[in-house]
């Protein structure tokens, strides 16, 4: 041993570790509870998948793109020339529709992967505990499963249909619903959004009312009486004197 220092050595820690009692498996044994939460939660995520998996394979079937996946960018240049704004939105859709059967690939190797492990999950509550109790959790999941998937389906309808309005107006992409308008105006050779002009606007108004005296509808407040203090020592001054 050196000095003022004390070590364990390969043998003091295989003698010691040799003298436990059992093994702590159980720490690596998840509770009933726990997997019960874990088959829960990973049945409705497998919903989820499978239902946004199939709503975007049917708007790619139909050639349509959801607004979510739909492209931000707008053709700042040649706004005016329908031939160069008509190959800008043909560009966006093939991003669009690219992306749509990235999702969908990805989305089925996923779904795959939750299925082997919830199937796992199954097994071990199932060896944990009793075929009664099995069936009855069982029968409580599916029914929270059917109301999940209702209303996961009730979403995606209004918003297949709210789509297809999109595509009924022709107004597919923000840009050309908005008519294509610049997201910038400049003013004195420096940008800015419409939102720091409107309030560079409202300031100015504000000073300007401030300068001259009015500010709109506020009322102002009326002036102190100065002269007041002074009445009453006179009148009171007065009243010693009568």
């Amino acid at each position: 041993m050196e000095h003022g220092v004390f070590k364990y050595t390969p043998e003091d820690e295989e003698r010691i570790l040799g003298g436990l009692d059992g093994e702590a498996i159980f720490l690596k044994t998840p509770s009933i509870p726990e997997l019960k939460c874990k088959y829960e939660s990973d049945i409705k995520r497998m919903i989820n998948l499978q239902l946004h998996m199939v709503t975007l394979g049917q708007y790619y079937k139909e050639g349509k793109i959801p607004r979510g996946l739909r492209s931000n960018i707008r053709p700042n240049l040649f706004q005016g020339d329908t031939m160069y704004c008509a190959r800008f939105v043909m560009l966006s859709n093939k991003y669009a529709m690219d992306t749509i059967l990235l999702n969908i690939e990805y989305l089925q190797e996923e779904s795959k992967k939750m299925q082997v492990n919830t199937e796992g999950i199954e097994q071990k509550i199932k060896a944990l505990i009793t075929i009664e109790d099995w069936n009855i959790f069982k029968e409580k999941v599916d029914k929270e499963s059917v109301k999940l998937r209702n209303e996961l389906e009730e979403v995606k309808r209004k918003k297949w249909n709210r789509d297809l309005e999109d595509y009924e107006a022709g107004h597919i992409y923000s840009w050309q619903r908005e008519g294509n308008k610049p997201m910038w105006k400049k003013k004195g050779g420096h940008g800015r959004n419409r939102y720091q002009e409107k309030t560079i606007e409202g300031q100015s108004n504000t000073r300007g009312e401030e300068a001259s005296g009015t500010t709109g509808n506020r009322k102002k407040k009326p002036e102190k009486n100065r002269l007041q203090p002074q009445r009453q020592v006179a009148n009171k001054k007065r009243d010693q004197t009568s």
